[in-house]
């Protein structure tokens, strides 16, 4: 029976930030979903005033739909890899017993594992300064190419930047202080996730620093394995490191039966 991944996208991201990564991953015979978060709400342009009403609990429930399809349709939980904001959902799937085993790349921190640091606060200076529920928000682009797009190649900012959607200033709050999340997405209970977890770190991360992707790979130390890249940024799913990632996250799975 092949093993199903359930691929979750970062804030402002889309399914398609997997191109590179997925097909990788079904070319050794696994199963890949890289489905969109809330696609008809969640777009390039002006949003819907819909997109004002999601939190971060709204997709953490439709991903562990998506987790249970899987399940239902392999027989077995999923393989669920986020990267960012994905990587905290797939935390909390995790913790649900939605998953057998999880792959976190250059993920969100639970509420356990926040670091501080100055970088994010340049990434998502707009987020910051304009803080409002009642507005949908992209990073700004200044931010997103200093922020998330340094270790990637210049000639490919372009494109990545005109892809990216927005989320709601809810999701987007939650994400920055987790006590304004009535969900407790953030926090997660550490022996509650007893699968394998696959922690992936970009030394130049600016987004999600260093520091605090190695608080999460303590956290699961019990049943982790971590590991961390010096030249690698926040987009690790397309920069220069992606090779040797993919070949890291094939040789865990492998280790694990996965």
């Amino acid at each position: 029976m092949r093993t199903a991944i359930l691929a979750l996208h970062g804030l402002n991201g889309t399914g398609a930030v997997w191109d590179r990564i997925a097909p990788a991953l079904a070319a050794d015979g696994r199963v890949v979903d890289a489905p969109t978060l809330f696609p008809d709400l969640r777009t390039t342009g002006p949003p819907p005033t819909e997109i004002l009403r999601l939190g971060l609990g709204d997709y953490v429930r439709q991903a562990g739909i998506w987790a249970d399809a899987l399940t239902e349709r392999t027989g077995r939980r999923p393989i669920v890899m986020g990267h960012s904001m994905g990587g905290l959902i797939a935390q909390k799937l995790a913790s649900q017993g939605k998953t057998s085993g999880i792959v976190l790349v250059t993920p969100a921190a639970p509420a356990d594992c926040a670091a501080l640091s100055l970088a994010p606060l340049y990434t998502f200076w707009n987020l910051v300064a304009e803080a409002s529920e009642l507005r949908a928000f992209k990073v700004w682009e200044r931010g997103f190419r200093w922020g998330v797009l340094n270790c990637v190649p210049p000639e490919r900012h372009d494109a990545i930047v005109a892809a990216a959607v927005h989320d709601s200033g809810r999701v987007c709050a939650q994400l920055a202080n987790h006590r304004a999340d009535p969900d407790g997405t953030a926090r997660i209970e550490t022996a509650s996730v007893t699968v394998p977890v696959l922690t992936l770190c970009g030394a130049r991360d600016r987004s999600t620093v260093a520091a605090s992707v190695r608080r999460i790979g303590r956290k699961y130390a019990a049943t982790g394995t971590y590991i961390e890249y010096p030249e690698g940024g926040h987009w690790l799913v397309d920069e220069p490191a992606t090779p040797r990632m993919l070949a890291d996250i094939g040789g865990w799975l492998d280790r694990h039966g996965l």
